[in-house]
């Protein structure tokens, strides 16, 4: 059994170091698409690398072809591991979830989905941070059990779309964790920094201080003709759907504001000798702890738009 992990990154220089950083341990083998990164990342990236000598780099100019990276780990005995550019996991956690994940703890189950915090506001001396929980927003399965699968074939971005065909003795039934479990109770929890900016670039691509930024497939379906023709007609067909950024970034702030302890998930400033200009990603962190809320109807300060 191997854990290996995948990050498609764009533009994500204030928060990748620390991702990688706290998930390397976890992971047999880490596969980073780098989406023609323009800032920072790419050489932080390339530390990290150094570091581990099992973390890979692939350079991806279509996000929508690169789950074909995937493919040869499935019928394999492979657990995939997503990891964002804004997913900073518990380490600790991580190491206890991979002594189960040996064990063969989880075996049955096609997908286990950890607890994720959907994170507005940080104080990093304090060790606690402000967010939604997936209790009340929406969540998502990041390990994926590739040995029950017998064939994935259509998938387009990595785990995304596509038809799956599990082998006979499985049912791909998912295991959530983020439903049984509380924050201080579960092993597999994040951080996921959804509405903080993750470059010096976020200006430039529509950053919005209130809904967060565009992931690499977000910015490619407003960057491209085709793309976006097809969601002009998706939003024709069906206007009550989701149709932009601020739709979807919605989702992550429902429910009331909960209060997040982080002692032990480290911080960007722990990795300086990775990345020299860690303290701007402290800045950004910093000027998060003005924030009171995301949304409409929350009453905002310190957005850096």
């Amino acid at each position: 059994m191997q854990i290996v992990g995948v990050s498609l990154l764009r533009n994500e220089e204030y928060f990748a170091a620390w991702a990688l950083m706290n998930a390397a341990a976890f992971c047999d083998r880490i596969i980073v698409m780098d989406n023609r990164s323009q800032d920072r990342t790419r050489g932080i990236v390339e530390a990290v690398a150094r570091e581990h000598s099992h973390i890979e780099i692939i350079d991806v100019r279509n996000v929508h072809r690169t789950h074909k990276y995937l493919e040869p780990l499935v019928g394999t005995p492979t657990w995939v591991f997503c990891i964002d550019g804004d997913e900073i996991y518990d380490p600790a956690g991580l190491a206890a979830m991979r002594k189960r994940l040996m064990a063969g703890d989880f075996d049955r189950y096609s997908r286990v989905g950890g607890k994720f915090a959907h994170i507005f506001s940080v104080f990093p001396e304090e060790k606690r941070a402000l967010g939604y929980s997936d209790t009340h927003s929406v969540t998502s399965n990041k390990l994926f059990n590739f040995l029950v699968i017998k064939s994935w074939s259509g998938g387009t971005e990595r785990l995304h779309g596509g038809r799956i065909i599990y082998k006979p003795e499985y049912d791909g039934q998912t295991l959530d964790l983020w439903k049984q479990e509380t924050w201080n109770e579960t092993e597999f929890r994040c951080l996921h920094l959804c509405f903080l900016p993750r470059s010096s670039l976020d200006a430039s691509e529509d950053f919005s201080g209130r809904f967060g930024r565009k992931n690499p497939a977000e910015f490619y379906k407003t960057r491209f003709l085709y793309q976006r023709l097809r969601r002009a007609l998706r939003r024709r067909l069906k206007p009550s759907g989701v149709t932009d950024i601020r739709d979807y970034k919605r989702n992550y702030a429902q429910g009331p504001v909960g209060e997040f302890d982080i002692a032990g998930f480290n911080l960007p400033s722990d990795f300086r000798a990775l990345d020299p200009y860690c303290d701007e990603a402290m800045a950004v962190l910093h000027a998060s702890s003005e924030r009171q809320g995301v949304g409409p109807a929350a009453a905002i300060q310190g957005d850096r738009a």
